[in-house]
């Protein structure tokens, strides 16, 4: 704690006096102030006894009186020498100015009785002591005080000294001198002894109140300084709701708390309610607590709230203190629980549904490939079948987009060329049919990344679609897909890797900094109801981030966004495309080869059946695990391979597997699955299970994969990892 001196003068004062006694113990204690008094004791004597010395000399030199002129020196001397002893401690110091002023109390009452001022000096020593000492150094002066008037009344008392006989009194008694010097004495005696004492325990009182003051003066500083530096905002409120005092340590969202402004100035709405905290019920004698939130630079800033009435010494409710704790981190946290707990809803129901979905989609694709070749030579009927083909495609991709969302499986990456991304998802919105819509299409034909093509696919719509409804009054759309040369560091090009920027541009309402900030977030849409999931950007955002990119945007109010896609990107193919699918035709030698195909949907196992037989497959199906068990059970060597579902209702595709295992060890196992699931992604989780297709599986693929493990069966090689 430090002190602010009233003027510049007290500050001087005290430096003089620190400097002449240094200060002992902590600043305002006991030992503090004898130091000081002791010090403005020395300065006093030092400055106010050059001036009495002076004339007493004088007259002491004019009436030959050389002992006076002696003791004066020496005694004067002496002052100045404790004056500036500053390395002596205190205590010897105050000893050495009791012994100066007893010295000079015997001295002229010894010399001149109670004519001079020697008891003066002699009433002072234990008054002295008291002050610059303690109480047990008042008792050893008065004793000692008490010895040299005794001493002094018996030397008077035989006619020892140079007064004894003269007219000091004018009692007309015998050995009146004697006499004189005896009550003269009792009363110094008594004087002395009263003011020593009085003096000593005024001392000590003081010393007591002023080390009481001080603790509580510092625990009040602790407890200041605590709400001063703590994070909670700490307020005190007069009673016309006037912020008097805020804690300089309170870290609030939107600036700092002026004092003198209105509570009501700070925006609080409680949480239940939506009105203002109810200050005025501390006013009343009634604390008041609750959650309130407040809205600043657009963001919703969460409080728990503790208002409590502050009373003075008498019970008077002077204040209202005004406690804030800022929650916004734990509601954000909160948030995210729910989010997730929200997407594991999602990923449960998905995950229950695209079983079904895939099946769906299964028939239609195998169905649809067997059509294009039987109707090959008409160019009508294959354009048809192709967006059939696209359609159950994107419905493929959908479902592994909101699988892999929810679940977080990654699906397999192939170059993948932009042009034809943004030419396939502008031919699926509605965008190029508004003409109130300006398009604006720039894409670099050597554009390409590594992704998985509907994954891109769909970051594309989304952004799009996006774009597009910001414009409700038309505007212009530009899409650019252009590549950035990457310089290694030295300012080389070669052997840098390049990196994609596919911009989606808008002239549309556009948004402002809050919206900017929570565009990503799951959940959140600015889109009204049954317009938007708020699950778009997010999965955008995602895919991005797990292809080793990043978005960038650049919004205002009322002039349009821009989002910067940035992608790694990859060499273009040598012939310009992407690899080759699997040819339709199985590895020579595969023909006649036996096929038990186990699913329990009709539609799939009708449509799988076709394509297998016209690829030259002798096929067995069942609709059961159970019965596909007994078909295995009666003859093991009259099936090559099993071609099994995965979510089956009797026993899953892998616990048919197990079965097969036991039956017959060397048989291998093909699983298909409508879902995406690290149990069934997972590589080596069954040494029976060869590979693992997805639903709806594209039938060359599937040709492919049956032929490729059958040649590996009957050449013996090692299975090659499932899922692959």
């Amino acid at each position: 704690m430090t002190e602010s001196p009233r003027n510049p003068w007290q500050a001087r004062a005290g430096r003089w006096l620190a400097w002449v006694v240094p200060d002992e113990g902590a600043r305002g204690s006991e030992q503090w102030w004898r130091g000081r008094i002791l010090a403005a004791m020395l300065l006093t004597c030092a400055i106010a006894g050059f001036l009495v010395a002076v004339p007493n000399v004088r007259l002491a030199v004019v009436n030959r009186a050389w002992s006076v002129v002696l003791v004066d020196a020496v005694v004067y001397a002496s002052i100045i020498g404790l004056l500036l002893a500053r390395g002596v401690s205190r205590v010897v110091r105050a000893w050495g100015m009791l012994a100066l002023c007893l010295a000079l109390g015997i001295f002229f009452s010894w010399g001149w009785g109670g004519l001079a001022a020697g008891p003066l000096w002699l009433i002072a020593v234990p008054v002295i002591a008291g002050v610059l000492l303690e109480v047990r150094a008042a008792f050893i002066a008065l004793v000692l005080t008490t010895l040299a008037t005794i001493g002094i009344g018996v030397a008077a008392a035989y006619g020892a000294l140079p007064w004894a006989g003269g007219p000091v009194s004018p009692l007309p008694l015998p050995g009146s001198a004697a006499a004189v010097w005896t009550i003269i004495g009792t009363n110094l005696i008594l004087l002395g002894g009263l003011g020593a004492l009085g003096t000593a325990f005024l001392a000590r009182g003081l010393a007591t109140e002023a080390e009481a003051r001080r603790s509580a003066e510092g625990e009040l500083l602790l407890i200041g300084r605590a709400l001063e530096q703590g994070d909670d905002l700490v307020l005190l409120v007069t009673p016309d709701g006037t912020i008097s005092r805020v804690n300089a340590g309170a870290r609030t969202p939107g600036g700092a708390v002026q004092v003198g402004t209105p509570l009501a100035a700070l925006g609080l709405r409680c949480e239940e309610d939506g009105a203002p905290p109810r200050w005025q019920d501390a006013f009343a004698g009634r604390p008041w607590s609750g959650p309130c939130t407040r809205e600043v630079a657009g963001e919703r800033v969460h409080y728990a709230v503790n208002i409590s009435p502050v009373r003075d010494a008498g019970g008077t409710i002077t204040h209202a203190l005004a406690v804030f704790r800022d929650l916004t981190r734990q509601h954000a946290l909160e948030d995210r629980l729910l989010t997730s707990a929200k997407l594991e809803a999602v990923g449960t129901m998905v995950g229950g549904i695209a079983h079904d979905f895939n099946n769906v989609l299964q028939p239609i694709v195998a169905n649809a490939a067997e059509l294009r070749q039987r109707l090959a030579a008409d160019p009508e009927a294959a354009a048809v079948l192709e967006d059939i083909e696209a359609s159950a495609g994107r419905g493929r991709g959908l479902v592994r987009r909101i699988l892999t969302f929810s679940r977080g499986v990654q699906m397999p990456r192939v170059p993948t060329a932009i042009a034809g991304v943004v030419t396939e998802a502008l031919r699926l919105t509605d965008v190029r049919r508004d003409p109130s819509i300006r398009l604006v299409v720039e894409t670099a034909p050597d554009a390409w990344v590594l992704a998985d093509p509907a994954e891109l696919h769909h970051v594309v719509v989304n952004l799009v679609t996006n774009a597009w409804h910001a414009m409700p009054a038309g505007g212009t759309l530009t899409i650019r897909a252009t590549l950035e040369p990457a310089v290694a560091p030295g300012g080389d090009a070669a052997g840098a890797a390049a990196t994609l920027l596919l911009t989606v541009a808008d002239t549309g309402i556009g948004m402002d900094e809050a919206t900017q900030r929570r565009m990503f977030v799951p959940f959140f849409t600015t889109k009204g109801p049954g317009r938007g999931t708020g699950l778009g950007l997010s999965t955008v955002h995602g895919t991005v981030s797990a292809l080793g990119g990043t978005i960038d945007v650049r919004s205002a109010p009322g002039k349009g966004t821009t989002l910067v896609v940035r992608l790694p990107a990859i060499p273009a193919p040598a012939d310009g495309v992407a690899s080759a699918p699997a040819p339709t035709t199985h590895p020579a030698g595969a023909a006649g080869a036996r096929v038990l195909l186990v699913d329990d949907e009709d539609a799939v196992r009708r449509a799988v059946s076709r394509l297998l037989a016209r690829a030259g497959y002798a096929v067995t199906a069942a609709a059961r695990p159970r019965e596909a068990l007994d078909l295995l059970h009666a003859n093991p060597a009259a099936i090559d391979l099993v071609l099994t579902d995965f979510t089956m209702p009797e026993m899953t595709g892998i616990a048919l597997a197990a079965e097969v295992r036991r039956l017959a060890p060397a048989l291998p196992v093909i699983l298909m699955t409508g879902l995406v699931d690290e149990e069934v992604m997972g590589d080596g989780r069954s040494p029976q299970i060869r590979r693992v297709l997805q639903k709806p599986t594209d039938p060359r693929e599937l040709i492919a994969t049956v032929g490729a493990v059958l040649e590996e069966s009957r050449a013996g090689a090692p299975p090659v990892p499932s899922g692959r």
